[in-house]
């Protein structure tokens, strides 16, 4: 289902990927370089819920972290007892029955501004572990129509993901958020807002994010062109020349986020022994890929955890094939090279942000190969991006120790709060609360993430 919310505000949102837009109470010079930022006051209650698609979970435990900024200025409002600013998940048994609670299997809120864990006026990291699965709500309820067989039910159509309010007012950041099996660590989905938000984001379900109250009670924070955190726009990047026309700088700090057939975009090319091809033959895994490579050196070692290529999947239209694979590797000498993985990679036929967030990287050189095996005879990207490390923080999933291990080295919290009472429905007007909100680093932009194993 696609949300417009106005030609103007899509206007704002594609031009907020060349600069920062942001209001005179979102000026602290800490903490990640892109957020989505809600501030609920008497005259207005902005909140905004994501869908995901059930398919990609299975009857296993998942965890789901967001990195969230409280304000000082947050506080319960209302006149029931239950009160909060929130960060939130929601499971539903039928994907036409959002927002009916006979259908709601189980629900969070896992970051919230009331409990006593929460971290006020900075930037920290929630989680809880969940089954979407166990019918942890839907089996108190005498009034359900979900079928469960042993506390679990056999069908989840529908995951929602938001942050908003529930009689309370103040202010909420999210940067990114992200869902990972609790086993293995593998991403399923993430949100981000590197790029802005987008007003066709098929993934908005429901939102409260009227233009007329942008800047001033909701808005998007972006990294703006070259910034500092950017290391990509001052190193040097070797690549061979695009093809033809399409020869874009791939560092220049600009990303393109609409497909055009222009120069805006470079083009990796192979066509049997043409002698246009710029890519090269190589074995990776067992599979036979063209590779396009390109090269950064930083001229000194440098620190980073994320990097993020900007990609148009064409999936096969006009030539333009998809993304199979986007291999990252770093070298202290540019010639021994040492393999820091892949990038997870978007929905086909879309332009998207391919990225991940990586454990802290220090070395002079890193390099990317763009791989593809069928589909087309062009690769097309316009800008990859290698940002320092602790912008925003993804710690990895392998295990219990490890992630407390990493949270005490990035010195943030972690809050997994319980549920305590039964959710009235999600809100489709100014005063309700919205489902839970990756990611990523930096943010991925496609419903469905793959991952190399």
């Amino acid at each position: 289902m696609k949300r417009t919310l106005s030609i103007a505000l899509a206007l704002v949102l594609v031009l907020s990927l060349c600069g920062l837009f942001v209001t005179a109470d979102e000026t602290e010079t800490e903490g990640p370089s892109s957020y989505l930022w809600l501030k609920a006051d008497s005259t207005y209650t902005p909140y905004v819920n994501f869908q995901i698609d059930s398919s990609i979970f299975s009857n296993k435990t998942y965890n789901v972290r967001a990195n969230v900024y409280f304000g000082d200025d947050c506080t319960g409002g209302g006149t029931v007892t239950e009160n909060s600013i929130y960060v939130n998940y929601y499971s539903y048994a039928d994907s036409t029955k959002y927002n009916d609670l006979d259908y709601l299997i189980n629900y969070a809120d896992f970051a919230k501004y009331s409990d006593e864990t929460a971290t006020i006026g900075g930037w920290a990291e929630y989680s809880i572990q969940f089954n979407p699965f166990e019918a942890t709500y839907a089996s108190g309820r005498a009034s359900t129509e979900i079928a469960i067989t042993e506390g679990y039910t056999d069908t989840v159509g529908l995951i929602t993901v938001g942050m908003g309010f529930w009689n309370a007012t103040g202010t909420v950041k999210v940067a990114s958020i992200l869902i990972s099996e609790a086993e293995g660590g593998k991403v399923v989905w993430s949100k981000g807002f590197a790029t802005g938000l987008d007003a066709d984001d098929e993934e908005i379900i429901n939102c409260a994010l009227d233009e007329q109250y942008m800047d001033t009670n909701w808005g998007v924070v972006v990294p703006p062109a070259g910034s500092e955190g950017n290391l990509a726009v001052d190193a040097t990047a070797t690549y061979l020349p695009g093809y033809d026309t399409y020869t874009a700088s791939l560092n220049d700090g600009v990303a393109l986020p609409d497909k055009a057939y222009t120069g805006d975009w470079y083009g990796f090319y192979h066509n049997g022994e043409s002698a246009g091809n710029n890519t090269t033959v190589e074995t990776i895994e067992g599979v036979e890929y063209f590779v396009g490579t390109v090269v950064f050196d930083f001229g000194s070692a440098k620190t980073w955890d994320t990097v993020r290529a900007n990609v148009w999947d064409g999936a096969g239209v006009s030539g333009i094939a998809g993304p199979a694979l986007i291999l990252v590797s770093y070298s202290s000498d540019g010639s021994d090279w040492t393999e820091a993985g892949d990038l997870l990679l978007g929905t086909p036929g879309e332009v998207y942000w391919a990225e991940k967030e990586f454990d802290v990287i220090t070395a002079q050189y890193c390099r990317l190969q763009f791989c593809w095996a069928s589909g087309g005879v062009f690769l097309f990207l316009n800008e990859i991006e290698i940002i320092e490390a602790g912008t925003i923080i993804i710690p990895d999933d392998s295990s219990e120790e490890d992630s407390q291990a990493a949270s005490e080295t990035e010195s943030v919290a972690t809050s997994a709060a319980e549920e305590t009472s039964e959710p009235t429905a999600p809100p489709t007007g100014d005063t309700g609360f919205a489902a839970l909100a990756i990611i990523s680093v930096i943010v991925l932009a496609g419903a469905v993430i793959l991952k190399r194993k």
